[in-house]
């Protein structure tokens, strides 16, 4: 059950999301991390708040969820909304083994689709560009270059 709760008001995303973000720290996650994943479940209270959408964690839905990402879809990269959905998965696994929740909403959802988008080639002019710029007459520009041609022409 959540820690410092109000009375016997029911838990909402964000009263939970703070015991989560307890329970992180507690398993000594790093910092940044501990912040990343708190910041979804925020943001999805946020989004449900700001829709008069209920924000207690019992009611809040599997069809809640897919409002919010689909509102993600249309805002955000398709890798950002992919990331927030495995944070939140997280979050309402967590809420699920403490028992404030039954079964989570998200447990049969998949998450969005991300396109793989191939890496840009250079092109010849800017590869000799690359390697005339790289072309020191020091011990470590020498090395530089050497390295850099011999990822470029292994395909490292």
């Amino acid at each position: 059950m959540v820690v410092g709760g109000r009375g016997n008001h029911e838990p909402t995303i964000e009263t939970l999301a703070d015991s989560w973000e307890r329970s992180l720290r507690a398993e000594r996650k790093a910092k940044l991390t501990i912040r990343n994943y708190v910041d979804s479940p925020k943001m999805l209270c946020a989004f449900l708040r700001s829709r008069n959408l209920p924000i207690e964690i019992s009611q809040v839905t599997k069809q809640h969820i897919e409002l919010y990402m689909a509102h993600l879809n249309e805002t955000q990269m398709a890798s950002s909304a992919e990331t927030r959905f495995r944070r939140l998965r997280s979050f309402f696994d967590w809420c699920e083994a403490e028992e404030e929740i039954e079964v989570s909403p998200m447990l049969r959802m998949k998450p969005p689709k991300v396109p793989v988008q191939p890496s840009r080639v250079l092109t010849e002019v800017e590869l000799r560009k690359l390697f005339t710029d790289m072309g020191g007459k020091e011990f470590s520009d020498r090395r530089d270059l050497a390295l850099t041609r011999l990822y470029f022409d292994t395909g490292c």
